[in-house]
């Protein structure tokens, strides 16, 4: 088995158009990386002389990129962000589960007050920092209401006045720090 690399593009020029072939090994031995670092050496050489140092460290690629189970860092971001919009969306719908209009109107005024935007898919579409200060925020306006659940029963305007004082010190770093469950 040979292996191919065609380069298309090198910023430096000096790998542009070529094809580069290695051939397969068995297994890997000390120093195997010699062959496919001389025909790349080119173009570190050229980046070297507009930039720091460029070294190759030898060894083993450790878990700097993926963790011990697997997944990127990308792919645990994005599980951890579609956590925090599924937790938004329950601790709404358990606080207003209801389908009568207030309930669902409320449930629209919260998400809008603490994201400026209306729809879950919109939501769940954030960033995994604003969903996470939308679910701290939600989970000390949920800690309120627990003490006194007097507060659902009362008109928009006064859910929307506690849920501006939960949003407040969150921004403010006085809130006091929730523990996501995930």
């Amino acid at each position: 088995m040979i292996h191919r690399a065609d380069v298309l593009k090198d910023r430096t020029w000096a790998l542009n158009g070529k094809v580069i072939r290695w051939s397969d090994k068995a297994n890997y031995q000390t120093g195997g990386y010699a062959q496919v670092w001389n025909s790349l050496k080119p173009h570190f050489e050229r980046v070297q002389q507009t930039m720091a140092i460029v070294t190759l460290k030898t060894g083993t690629s450790s878990a700097d990129l993926i963790s011990d189970d697997g997944k990127s860092e990308f792919y645990e971001r994005r599980e951890r962000r579609d956590l925090c919009a599924e937790e938004i969306k329950a601790t709404l719908d358990l606080l207003w589960g209801g389908s009568s209009a207030f309930e669902k109107r409320l449930r629209l005024l919260v998400t809008e007050r603490m994201f400026g935007i209306k729809s879950r898919e919109a939501v769940a579409a954030l960033s995994l920092d604003k969903l996470e200060r939308g679910l701290k925020v939600l989970q000390a306006f949920e800690k309120r209401v627990r003490a006194n659940k007097a507060i659902l029963d009362k008109g928009e305007l006064e859910v929307l006045a506690k849920l501006d004082i939960d949003i407040k010190y969150y921004d403010e770093g006085k809130a006091e720090e929730a523990e996501l469950p995930f």
